[in-house]
């Protein structure tokens, strides 16, 4: 008989946890930019055609949209 005690050790394990599930709920209202990776709220950003694909991207730029959540 094989020995399966790695079997049983990979069954009896946790799953992954999901980062930033337990502290946060989904808000609707902030999206990432494709471009510079940074969490904005919906109303900073717009839709734009990278590669073929509609992706969310900083308005005007990602600049601009730092400007503007700043309220400079």
């Amino acid at each position: 008989m094989p020995n399966l005690a790695w079997k049983d050790a990979l069954q009896r394990r946790d799953p992954p946890a999901v980062a930033g599930a337990a502290s946060a709920e989904f808000d609707p209202t902030l999206w990432t930019c494709s471009v510079c990776g940074k969490v904005r709220a919906r109303d900073l950003l717009h839709s734009k055609a990278i590669l073929g694909r509609q992706t969310l991207v900083c308005a005007p730029s990602c600049l601009g949209a730092e400007r503007r959540a700043n309220g400079r």
